[in-house]
C-alpha cells in the first residue's frame, strides 16, 4: 500500500471502521513509513485537543453562540463580507458540535464498537476454526509475532481477526456461548496512548451498560479487552483466561 492510499483511508482507519485486510495493509505501511506515522500521531493529537477543549467551559461560550447564531440575520441587509463571515464561523461551529455529539473513541467505546462490526456482519473474520493451535498460527503468519488462545470450557472457539484499534495491531478472537458472542481484543499496552482520555495507569476497565458489556485488564505489556453480549462476570472469566 502506497503513503496516498493510507492517507485517503485515514479516517476509517482511525475508526476502524475497515476490513480486515485493508486495516493489516495500513499497519504494515505504517510500521515502515516515519512520514505517515507522523500524519496519524498528529491527527491523534488534534483529536485529543479538540476533545480536551470541548469539555472545557469558558465563559462567554452562550454569549458567542448566540452571536453566531444570529449574524446577518438583523433586519438591516449586512454586508455581502459580513455575511460570509458569520457562515463561516457557522460552519465551523457546527463541526464542533459534530466533534461533540460523536462518541468518544476511548478503550470501552472501540472495544465494544469492534464486536458490534462483527457481530451485525459487517465486518468478517480472516479464519474460522474451533482449535486453539490453528488460530495461533494465523496471528503468527499474519502479525508476525506470538498471540496465545486460551481454551475456555464455558465457551467455545469460533474464529479470529487481525483488526486495528485506534492505529493498534490488535488479535480478535470470537468465542460463542448459548448463543451469545463474546471477543477478545489483545494489543501492545504501549498503543494505549492512541485512545482518547486513556490512563496508563489504570489496570482494570470495566463497563456494564447497554446490551453489550465490556471488560479489560492490562497484563505482561498487553491489554486484554473482552466484549459481548454475555454476563459481565462471564466476560471477566474469559479476560481473565488470557492474562498471564
Amino acid at each position: 500500500m502506497k503513503c496516498h492510499d493510507v492517507r485517503r483511508y485515514l479516517s476509517p482507519y482511525m475508526d476502524s471502521e475497515l476490513e480486515a485486510t485493508t486495516t493489516y495493509e495500513i499497519v504494515q505501511h505504517l510500521e515502515n513509513c516515519h512520514a505517515c506515522r507522523e500524519i496519524v500521531a498528529a491527527e491523534e493529537r488534534l483529536e485529543r485537543s479538540i476533545v480536551g477543549a470541548m469539555r472545557r467551559a469558558e465563559p462567554g461560550d452562550d454569549e458567542i453562540w448566540k452571536r453566531v447564531v444570529t449574524a446577518g440575520v438583523g433586519r438591516r441587509r449586512r454586508p455581502r463580507v459580513q455575511i460570509l463571515v458569520a457562515a463561516s464561523v457557522f460552519a465551523a461551529a457546527c463541526v464542533f458540535l459534530v466533534f461533540w455529539a460523536a462518541p468518544r473513541q476511548d478503550l470501552i467505546s472501540c472495544l465494544r464498537r469492534d464486536f458490534e462490526l462483527v457481530e451485525t456482519g459487517r465486518s468478517a473474520l480472516d479464519v474460522v476454526a474451533s482449535e486453539p493451535q490453528a488460530l495461533e498460527r494465523f496471528f503468527a503468519e499474519r502479525m508476525g509475532k506470538a498471540v496465545r488462545v486460551a481454551p475456555i470450557d464455558e465457551f467455545q472457539l469460533h474464529g479470529a481477526r487481525v483488526c486495528s484499534l485506534r492505529g493498534a495491531p490488535t488479535a480478535f478472537i470470537l468465542y460463542r456461548k448459548d448463543g451469545m458472542r463474546a471477543s477478545v481484543a489483545i494489543f501492545d499496552a504501549e498503543k494505549l496512548a492512541g485512545f482518547a482520555g486513556a490512563d496508563r495507569d489504570r489496570t482494570l476497565w470495566r463497563d456494564d451498560a447497554g446490551k453489550v458489556h465490556v471488560v479489560a485488564v492490562r497484563s505482561g505489556g498487553k491489554i486484554i479487552g473482552v466484549a459481548g453480549s454475555a454476563p459481565i462476570d462471564e466476560l471477566e472469566k474469559l479476560c481473565n483466561a488470557f492474562r498471564e
